[in-house]
Order: structure tokens, then sequence, then C-alpha cells
């Protein structure tokens, strides 16, 4: 019964050596938290298992610790090597794999940017083909052909004509009707800027008077101290049945219509529209500004594509 008991018995020996390893795994998983001294730590481990398979060793502690410090440098060099050795491979194959995620992502990028961009541009051209058929349609009207040849382009029926036009189109430009001097007759907009203070630039009715029977569109830039407002106007002369001008019809259109022509299309998070005239001088951005050098850089990369393509 005394031997039961007794510390020297097979079952307390094999339960020491049980706990020996325990705490012995213990100190050689937390020596090699920092990876730099996982070589001394598991040397230090099997130093000290080798030391207790022949029964040299009573202390485990102070073995691993006396082997972790005689062999550090020797062991942390071997670890270094071996680390390299598998690591080098390792970071080159991430950055190919790296590479290879970008230049699919790049992909991907440039496929969805190239489909928001054909969606926007057909927007923009369909609502520009109803802007360009509302002109013609008030300029070539007997009505206002009539009154503007007699002085009477502000009459009750000119305005019915043009309210009719403009609410057909008005999601996508303001209508305007001029006398031949380029006086503003009759507008049809709420946009209290656009009818009282947005100035007519007359180059825009020099050319549609240059151009009978065409559309003309031209672009326009205030500056309301450090803010900066683009718009576009397209114009077409009014003819009386002898050929002379005797007014113009003008399509306003600003940055809020333009976000009407590609609403749904884009949301901001996407990337930032640009529209240029055929001089490409900026008529259109979807953000409240926009960076000069930037457009500097789209023009000259429009002109190389314009190079090659030739």
């Amino acid at each position: 019964m005394g031997r039961l008991f007794d510390m020297n018995n097979k079952f307390f020996t094999f339960m020491s050596r049980v706990a020996d390893l325990c705490i012995l795994n213990v100190l050689c998983i937390i020596f090699c938290i920092p990876v730099i001294t996982a070589g001394a730590s598991i040397t230090a481990m099997f130093y000290v298992t080798m030391k207790m398979v022949r029964n040299e060793e009573a202390y485990i502690v102070k073995g691993f610790f006396k082997s972790f410090k005689e062999n550090f440098k020797q062991a942390t060099m071997i670890n270094i090597i071996l680390l390299l050795a598998a690591g080098i491979p390792m970071l080159i194959g991430y950055f190919i794999m790296l590479q290879m995620f970008n230049i699919t992502y790049r992909r991907s990028l440039n496929q969805e940017a190239e489909t928001i961009l054909n969606a926007v541009a057909g927007s923009f051209d369909s609502a520009f083909s109803n802007i360009y058929d509302g002109i013609r349609q008030l300029a070539e009207e007997e009505i206002i052909r009539k009154n503007l040849e007699n002085g009477d382009g502000a009459g009750t029926s000119v305005y019915r004509e043009l309210y009719a036009v403009s609410s057909k189109y008005s999601k996508y430009a303001y209508f305007s009707i001029y006398d031949a001097e380029g006086k503003k007759l009759v507008s049809v907009t709420e946009n209290t800027y656009i009818k009282e203070k947005l100035p007519l630039d007359w180059s825009v009715l020099y050319e549609a008077g240059q151009n009978p029977g065409k559309v003309v569109v031209r672009n326009a830039r205030l500056y309301e101290g450090e803010k900066r407002v683009e718009f576009l106007r397209a114009a077409m002369a009014v003819r009386s049945e002898k050929g002379e001008i005797t007014g113009y019809i003008v399509a306003t259109v600003n940055d809020g219509l333009f976000d009407n022509m590609k609403w749904g299309l884009v949301s901001e998070d996407q990337g930032v529209i640009y529209a240029m005239d055929s001089f490409q001088e900026m008529v259109y951005c979807s953000t409240d500004s926009y960076d000069e050098d930037e457009m500097r850089r789209i023009r000259r990369e429009m002109l190389q594509d314009e190079a090659a393509d030739s």
C-alpha cells in the first residue's frame, strides 16, 4: 500500500515526464512567437528532450534556457538562412500574384469605365438630338417666323409655341428666342440665373447666321469670384422667306441639365465624367471643380489617339 503513494513509482514517474514535456512545449511555443528566435527555441527543446531520454536533465526550465543561450547565434543564423530560402520564393510568388491581380483589376476597371462612358455618350447623343429637333422645330414654326419678321417676337402666340417645345425637351435644355440684334425676346425657364443673369455670347449667334439651316454649338465660361460656371449653347438663325435673318432660337445647357442626361448611369464613386466640345474645351464636369492640369493631360491623350488613328 505504501508503494502506491511512493513518488518514485512508475505512475508518478510517467506523470512527471508528461508534465515536463508540457512545460517544455509551452516554453518552445512562447519563444517561437518572435520568428527570428524560433531556431534557438526548437534547438533548446531538442536538447532538453534528449537529456530527458538519457535521464541526464533534472531541471527542464534551467536546461532549456541554458541551451537557448549557448546555441542562440548559431541556431538563429541557420533559422535566418532557412527563412530566406523559403521566404524569397514566397515573396516572388506573392509579387507575381499581386501583379496578375492588378492587371486583372485594371482590365475590369477599364471595361467598367468603357461601359459607363458608352452609356453616358449614348444618353448625351440622344439628348442633343432632341435639343436639335426642338431648335429646328421652333426655327421653322410659321407663327414664330411671321412674328419675328413683323417685330412681334415677344407676343403671346410666340410664347405659346416656345412653351410647347420647351415642355417637351425641358429636361435637356432651356429654350429662348432672340431678335436679329441679339436681344432676348422670350424665354421659358425656371432657372433665374439663366433667365436673368446669363449673358449671351454673340459669337454663337454670328456662327448661326453664317451657317443657314444648321445648328451651331458653342461653349462658354463665366467666373463669379472664384466660382467657375460652364455651360453650352446651341443656336439656329430664323430667316424670312427672302433669306434675311429675323431672329435666333437658342438652347442653353448647364451642369444641372447635363446631370439629367446621365441620371442613373453613373454614381459619384464610379469616377468623374468630363464633356468637351469639338474644340476640346470643357463644357461639363460631374464634380464641383476640376484640375486644369488633369484637363491638359486628357487633351494630350486625345490628340495622341487622334494622331494614331490618322
